[in-house]
C-alpha cells in the first residue's frame, strides 16, 4: 500500500473525523517506524516511545471498532439523545462554574464522539480488524469514500 498516498487523500478532505485522524496516524506512525532511516532524528531517538504509541492507536481503534460493531443505530441514538439532554441540563444552570464548565466539556466530546460513532454505523454496519485495512488502499478508502 502508497501509505503517502493514502494520507495524503484522506488529509485533503475538508471534513475530518476523529476516526479517520486516527486512522492517519496509524498509518504515518507505522510508516516512520517501517522506515525510520528516513525519519526524523528525533522520531529514532523516540521509537520505543512510537511502538508503545502504535498499540495505544491499535487498541483505540479496536475499542471504536467493537463499539460500532455490538452497536445498533436506534441504540446511538438513545444515548446521544440522553447526552444532549444531560449537556442542556447543565448548560441551564443559573450559574456555571468552572466545575461545571469542566463537566459539560466532558458530556460534549461525549456527544461528538456519539456523533462520530453514528455516523460510521449510517455508513458501515460492520467495521474490519485494523489489518484488513492497512492491508490495501482501496480496504481503507472504502471506509470514507
Amino acid at each position: 500500500m502508497d501509505s503517502s498516498k493514502v494520507i495524503q487523500l484522506l488529509s485533503s478532505k475538508s471534513i475530518r473525523s476523529d476516526f479517520m485522524s486516527l486512522l492517519i496516524e496509524i498509518i504515518r506512525t507505522k510508516e516512520n517506524l517501517k522506515h525510520s532511516a528516513k525519519a526524523s532524528f528525533y522520531f529514532r531517538k523516540g521509537m520505543e516511545h512510537q511502538k508503545i504509541r502504535i498499540k495505544e492507536l491499535e487498541c483505540e481503534f479496536e475499542s471504536i471498532r467493537k463499539r460500532i460493531n455490538s452497536s445498533s443505530l436506534p441504540n446511538l441514538e438513545k444515548e446521544l439523545s440522553e447526552q444532549k439532554a444531560n449537556l442542556n441540563r447543565w448548560k441551564s444552570k443559573s450559574e456555571i462554574h468552572i466545575c461545571d464548565t469542566i463537566a459539560i466539556n466532558a458530556i460534549q466530546t461525549r456527544v461528538n464522539s456519539i456523533e462520530c460513532l453514528m455516523e460510521l454505523k449510517q455508513d458501515h454496519s460492520h467495521i474490519q480488524t485494523l489489518q484488513y485495512y492497512l492491508e490495501s488502499e482501496d480496504n481503507l478508502l472504502e471506509l470514507f469514500f
